[in-house]
């Protein structure tokens, strides 16, 4: 039931079948409005029901265009905002509910031609209006996907439109969606031939990117990143739309054009060819059969890349941008995210494996300009984290040789040497944030024969070079193998049940064990163990209680005992003498204990284990009474489903409880 409010507000049920009654009520009205229909609550779960009426009513040629009214059209600005939405935003809703009659009304002509109207507009695109485009449009990619592509490729200055509002992302996303649509597989392989032949699609990206600025060239950016994901992450033999795609952006026109833009708008255009020539995380796995795939494919774009490698050095030594004011002070040239981008690239080169675009920055000296940044901003470890990761790939093996860069490192950078220089100069005052980051070049240096690889170095050097590694480095490597809060503990070894005695403190053991003297009539004297576990923790864990209780606990099994629950109190006198009045307490009333019949126990019940009860109450002010003696009052208690013993609820009003089973 829904809960409601009365005309006079008043509370009352309104139940599951009263808004199908209130919309049936609506609708047999001849002068019935849509407004008020969308006004109900449950219009969407009564249209998702196949409600007949109402489905007739929305999918009629004179709602259908109110729907796509309320849909493709801005509210004007003068409403509020907390219903200036509202019935655009019930009206999408509608209209991609997913239901098969609204679907298939919403994939007619005229409503087609409503929904990619909404890109006609020169002006840019409301978010929220483009959120509803981004949902009607998913709706029929899904279920209508060959009436959609036939629409567009009879209208093909629909896909312009698209590019024209490529800034707003929910345009950037159903566009990247059709690029990527997943149909019947002749309706796919005509689409992508004709987007790639016919209307030229990756061409007309690469012009709108050198006409694009702000949020439209991030928006085609994105898209084309997609792209290329999508590629990358399809199998090599299977028919793949992306795959397509991205073979013709990758030919030798576009990949020049593509390394060209990528240099002029460095911001836009870097993360783009690095997300083209790096190999994707999933392949990690075997980087060296992914570089050579990559290789191959992208052969034409690092040509292209090769003839921008001195682009690539400028905008490390002279980025964009100008001064930056910050909370510690002005920065006159700050590091910037373009370097990062920049040096992000180089990264990725120099891991890959053409020795002629390596050969290039070696020319240019663009590692010596990375390692005099990495010290120029100590505290930028985004961009130190790149440039060691491009020393490390220097120092590892290529192709089974040395890496053409090792010696241009050793000998031309001085690199043992710009190390220790490094390292000594972060100890200086308070610690480099670089000092880290310095370590994971050293150490793989450390292990280069650096005489051999470049025998023109000092013998001066050398020794200082050995002298660090020995002590500064291997202290530091010390440091950091070292566990904070010292080695962890070794785990507790649990016994497995085909252990025989070693096996006694295994939870499995103890408890089978328990169940085996159950059934066999009780515990045998040898059995301390069993019989001087607690019955919270030490049945369960195999556990003892200490010798000062033992006393208490031999009670064990005994045949004098009776079955039904009595009660056995130990009163310490003054004189600390201990009076046992078993007579009376067992049974209240009863002169003599003779008369007294043991009761037969049902079948299902065994000879019940004694559940002690220790009493530890603390003393009064002023009285003479030992903290130390206890009131212990000993239960007999019966098994009932396994192992839950029956107290009596006085006894639980102690002040504290200690509760001990001889089982």
């Amino acid at each position: 039931s829904d809960w409601r409010l009365g005309p006079k507000g008043r509370g009352q049920f309104a139940m599951f079948w009263t808004a199908s009654c209130v919309i049936d009520e609506l609708l047999s009205r001849e002068t019935v409005v849509l407004e008020e229909v969308l006004d109900q609550d449950d219009v969407l779960d009564t249209c998702k029901v196949n409600h007949e009426p109402l489905v007739a009513y929305l999918t009629s040629e004179n709602t259908m265009k109110q729907l796509l009214d309320h849909a493709t059209t801005e509210p004007p600005a003068h409403l509020k905002e907390h219903i200036r939405f509202r019935y655009a935003n019930l009206a999408c809703e509608v209209l991609s509910s997913d239901h098969p009659p609204v679907t298939d009304a919403l994939c007619s002509q005229y409503a087609l031609g409503r929904i990619f109207e909404m890109l006609a507009p020169e002006a840019p695109l409301n978010p929220i209006v483009g959120s509803y485009f981004l949902k009607m449009l998913t709706v029929l990619y899904a279920r209508k996907p060959a009436e959609v592509v036939e629409f567009i490729k009879e209208q093909p200055t629909i896909l312009d439109r698209f590019l024209f509002h490529i800034g707003t992302p929910a345009v950037s996303d159903a566009f990247l969606m059709l690029l990527l649509l997943d149909f019947p597989i002749g309706t796919v392989i005509c689409f992508q031939a004709w987007l790639r032949d016919q209307y030229a699609v990756m061409a007309r990206i690469i012009d709108a990117f050198e006409l694009a600025v702000g949020a439209a060239q991030a928006g085609l950016c994105a898209v084309l990143q997609e792209l290329v994901l999508a590629a990358r992450r399809s199998d090599a033999g299977a028919e793949s739309p992306a795959r397509d795609l991205l073979e013709s952006l990758l030919s030798a026109p576009l990949a020049s054009r593509i390394a060209a833009w990528a240099c002029s708008q460095p911001a836009a255009g870097l993360p783009l060819l690095q997300r083209l020539l790096e190999c994707p995380a999933e392949y990690q796995d075997d980087p060296l059969e992914c570089m050579l795939e990559l290789q191959r494919e992208n052969r034409h774009l690092l040509d292209a890349v090769e003839a921008r490698a001195r682009d690539i050095h400028a905008i490390l030594v002279t980025p964009p941008g100008g001064a930056l004011t910050t909370a510690s002070g002005p920065i006159s040239v700050p590091l910037g995210a373009t370097r990062i981008k920049a040096v992000t690239l180089v990264r990725v080169l120099v891991q890959g494996l053409r020795p002629d675009i390596i050969d290039r920055f070696r020319q240019t000296r663009t590692l010596a300009v990375c390692l005099d940044l990495f010290f120029q901003y100590p505290d930028n470890n985004i961009f130190q984290r790149q440039v060691a990761a491009i020393f490390r790939a220097a120092l590892s093996p290529w192709n089974g040789a040395v890496h053409p860069l090792l010696p241009h490192i050793l000998t031309d950078l001085y690199l043992a040497q710009r190390v220790m220089d490094g390292w000594h100069a972060g100890q200086d005052r308070a610690r480099r944030g670089y000092l880290g980051l310095l370590a994971e070049i050293a150490e793989p240096l450390s292990r280069v024969d650096i005489q051999s690889v470049a025998p023109s170095t000092s013998a001066v050097v050398l020794q200082e070079w050995a002298a660090f590694v020995s002590n500064e480095l291997a202290a530091y490597q010390q440091l950091t193998r070292t566990e904070i809060g010292g080695p962890k503990p070794p785990r507790p070894v649990v016994a497995s049940d085909d252990e025989s005695e070693d096996g006694d403190g295994n939870v499995t053991t103890v408890f089978s064990k328990y169940c085996e003297m159950m059934s066999s009539g009780g515990f045998d004297d040898d059995d301390d163990e069993m019989q001087h576990a607690t019955w919270a923790g030490g049945f369960f864990m195999g556990g003892h209680q200490d010798d000062d209780d033992d006393e208490l606990l031999d009670g064990g099994w005994s045949e004098e005992q009776p079955s039904e629950a009595f009660v056995r109190s130990m009163e310490t006198s003054d004189d600390s003498s201990i009076v046992e009045e078993e007579e009376r307490l067992r049974w209240q009333g009863n002169d003599s204990t003779d008369d007294l019949e043991e009761p037969s126990s049902p079948a299902h019940m065994i000879e019940t284990p004694v559940l002690s009860v220790t009493l530890r109450n603390a003393p009064s002010q002023g009285s003479s009474r030992s903290q130390d003696s206890d009131d212990v009052i000993i239960v007999n208690t019966c098994l009932v489903d396994g192992i839950t013993p029956i107290v009596n609820d006085a006894i639980l009003d102690a002040p504290q409880l200690i509760l001990s089973s001889s089982a």
